[in-house]
């Protein structure tokens, strides 16, 4: 794809990104736009091929003779912020769950954030491990999600408050955050989800 082609549809992204459909935000990733165009027909890759519906993202690369191919080329994508309170081990599969729900969420295309606070926060400290009679790694479940692109914020003020390790330092990959970024996150969210 030349140069000027992916300039044309940033800039599109870039217009739909600040547009509004009912209360949500309707919100394109550039990479996830230019992919969708690069797998589109040619002869669907017109400025009237793009119109943004419903309250999630809905990229529609077909031009005005081509309706019947919609279908084909319809992709729904919603934001969804897991924040997590709990004691990783705390004898119930509660955050286990919550860590599973993550990565299928993954899996299916949606975009999945995570924030961890309260004593969640050990879950994202090297010295927080599974407990002899429990049978998952919750700290490498985040870990992994985090190697997939999942973004991972943690509570700063709760590294010296909260779990059974405080202070020990977070792993990499897990940002230290504030309560202004998980507002901004749960504004910009579509779906926000506590475990």
């Amino acid at each position: 794809m030349d140069t000027h082609y992916v300039r044309l549809l940033w800039s599109i992204a870039h217009r739909i990104r600040n547009c509004r459909s009912g209360s949500k935000v309707i919100r394109v990733g550039k990479e996830k736009l230019i992919t969708k165009f690069a797998n589109a027909p040619d002869e669907s890759k017109t400025l009237s091929g793009i119109c943004s519906v419903t309250k999630y993202t809905l990229i529609r690369t077909l031009n005005d003779n081509e309706s019947d191919r919609l279908n084909q080329y319809r992709r729904f994508e919603m934001k969804v912020l897991i924040i997590f309170n709990r004691e990783p081990y705390d004898n119930t599969d509660v955050t286990w769950n919550g860590l599973r729900l993550a990565e299928t969420l993954r899996k299916t295309g949606q975009e999945v954030r995570i924030f961890l606070m309260n004593d969640s926060v050990d879950m994202a400290r090297e010295a927080c491990k599974a407990p002899e009679a429990y049978d998952q790694d919750l700290s490498q479940m985040l870990k992994d999600l985090i190697s997939k692109g999942v973004q991972v914020k943690v509570c700063g003020t709760c590294m010296s408050r909260c779990g059974i390790y405080k202070n020990h330092p977070y792993f990499e990959g897990a940002m230290k955050s504030t309560m202004g970024e998980l507002s901004e996150w749960v504004v910009d969210s579509d779906k926000v989800l506590t475990f």
